[in-house]
């Protein structure tokens, strides 16, 4: 009953969950139908703009006031022939703004030379101050023809485009006059808008890098307080947004040929609430369907547990004895429901693990090569590290060629050592890292080391677990330099045994501690040197050719000599090599 509860609660979670992707799936085509409305009413905007743009330069190549403003301009030319130029461009400027003031938002424009100014609209052209009038004709001349966009004064004075008319004649290009054009943004926005925002309610706001520049005149002002300083929560480019008690869709992109960044704000409490009514009905609904399937399934499974006490009966009697496949009182192998499905893979299952049992030495040999590839990933790189120290000391201390042979001899290392993925090398790839090794290791120490490799070529074929050498001669070096201040000499040799191949690996100056692997494994004394890595090849020596394999520690206290042997299984077909 536990079980049908929790997937009762699975299916009405899912089933919630489905009603909020469809909710969500609505809103995202709600969201992205609005912003694309919005998006191309931006795009309608810009264009818009532009023509207002594109109206100003017909005006500067236009014959009549390139001539007139020539005549204005000409200090020789008659009273009669300026009255005559101001009368022209008096009616050339009030023409232009009739042909394109419908959908531009144009409220007037203004053509400014020396000596007068045409206006298309008095009342509305001379509100604007002085001051304000001298910066746009600066900023005109500033922009060497081309048109200038000026934002600010957008909210309360509208947007201002500005261009100087330059001289078309011979290409003389001085400047003749300047041409001002005041847009009502808030005109402009309605009249882009007008179809998709009929009720007037969506406000809008102009950054220019990342400071307003204008908001239309449907904010009401506590809101647009409240909006002040949150900007940056519109992380995205749609989304919804909270107002005092008031719910927003919002929408943030860029007005198209102009880089000024648009925020429009839609009223969308209504749909919140219709949202949330329909969510509680929903739930209301879930919870209904909850108690009915309770007292269903409350009656099933009294009908079906039978059959589930019948299989743990099964169950437990094989837990009890696994050799034994249990049986049960009724025949469920012709049943082709979920109960018989169940019976059917328990004895299925049954049988398979009684053939586990049988085949249990697979998982031993398993476990063996997990163990030895355990092993050896313990191994502790720490000479490559202090073969780089001995590079950086001799390149502190001279200038010589033993640091370019220091060098090849590491690169010959890394080679050998890096390269192989396999876990078993040979006696001969393994005497060749030891040979690259020392190489550096008497740079480092010039006379104070001496090696002699004394391995018959005719043991190198024999396997050897990868990186089994180089640790035992280092681990001599180490204990040797620390005990003598004279020539520590490291030897290597080899024989062959009907019984088996040995290596020794010799040094003068140092002494083992008595049964040093026994007292490391059971940490009886702390590792010095390399004292982990001598259990590490022991138990991979072991793993590899069993128990009769491995290291022995021998002091010659006669010789004063230190003597690593390694004994290894002998090697078939080869003739006997003397020790």
């Amino acid at each position: 009953m536990s079980i049908i509860i929790v997937l009762l609660l699975f299916m009405l979670a899912g089933f919630g969950i489905s009603i909020l992707l469809v909710r969500r799936s609505d809103d995202l085509l709600l969201y992205n139908s609005t912003r694309g409305t919005v998006v191309y009413s931006a795009q309608v905007l810009s264009d818009r703009l532009q023509t207002v743009e594109n109206m100003t330069r017909i005006m500067l190549s236009d014959s009549v006031i390139q001539e007139n403003l020539a005549i204005a301009d000409d200090p020789d030319a008659t009273h009669i022939e300026k009255n005559n130029a101001f009368t022209a461009l008096g009616s050339a400027v009030p023409n232009y703004y009739y042909n394109f003031k419908d959908g531009t938002g144009m409220r007037y424009i203004s053509l400014y030379n020396n000596s007068y100014v045409s206006r298309s609209d008095y009342v509305r052209s001379v509100n604007v101050t002085p001051e304000r009038i001298r910066h746009l004709l600066d900023t005109a001349h500033a922009a060497d023809g081309a048109p200038a966009w000026v934002t600010d004064y957008c909210q309360d004075s509208g947007l201002f485009l500005c261009r100087d008319v330059r001289r078309a004649e011979n290409l003389k290009l001085d400047t003749l006059g300047t041409i001002l054009v005041n847009v009502d943004l808030n005109k402009l926005i309605a009249d882009t808008t007008a179809q998709m925002d009929q009720s007037g309610t969506t406000r809008y706001i102009l950054y220019k890098d990342g400071q307003e520049i204008f908001h239309t005149d449907t904010f009401p002002e506590n809101e647009l307080q409240s909006l002040n300083g949150r900007v940056s929560q519109f992380s995205g480019a749609y989304g919804v947004i909270h107002l005092d008690d008031a719910s927003y869709f919002y929408i943030k992109d860029t007005l198209p040929a102009f880089g000024w960044q648009f925020l429009a704000l839609i009223p969308y409490t209504s749909v919140i609430v219709s949202q949330r009514v329909s969510l509680l009905f929903a739930l209301l609904i879930m919870l209904v369907v909850l108690l009915l399937c309770l007292v269903l399934f409350n009656y099933l499974v009294n009908v079906i547990t039978g059959h589930f006490t019948a299989l743990i009966r099964k169950m437990d009697a094989f837990g009890e004895d696994e050799t034994t496949l249990p049986q049960s009182d009724a025949d469920y192998s012709s049943r082709r429901d979920e109960i018989g499905e169940l019976h059917r893979r328990f004895d299925k299952m049954a049988v398979h693990v009684q053939d586990l049992i049988q085949k249990n030495y697979v998982n031993e040999l398993l476990a063996k090569d997990a163990q030895f590839k355990f092993l050896e990933s313990q191994i502790n790189p720490h000479f490559l590290y202090n073969t780089l120290d001995s590079i950086n000391w001799r390149a502190k201390a001279l200038g010589d060629k033993d640091i370019s042979t220091m060098v090849e001899a590491l690169g010959a290392l890394l080679r050998v050592t890096l390269s192989h993925k396999e876990t078993i090398s040979t006696i001969g790839s393994e005497l060749e890292i030891v040979r690259n090794y020392m190489s550096i290791i008497q740079v480092r120490y010039d006379d104070r080391i001496e090696f002699r490799d004394e391995v018959p070529a005719a043991l190198y074929e024999q396997a050897l677990p990868q990186l089994t050498l180089q640790p035992l001669v280092e681990n001599a070096i180490n204990y040797a330099l620390e005990e003598i201040p004279d020539t520590c000499t490291v030897r290597i040799t080899g024989c062959l045994t009907p019984a088996e191949t040995l290596l020794e690996i010799t040094n003068n100056g140092s002494q083992f501690p008595e049964d040093l692997l026994g007292k490391l494994t059971r940490s009886e004394i702390t590792p010095h040197g390399f004292g982990i890595g001598l259990l590490n090849i022991q138990k991979r020596l072991q793993l590899q050719f069993g128990p009769d394999c491995g290291l022995e520690f021998i002091n010659d206290e006669l010789r004063d000599l230190a003597i690593v042997r390694i004994h290894l299984p002998p090697k078939e077909g080869e003739p006997c090599i003397e020790c």
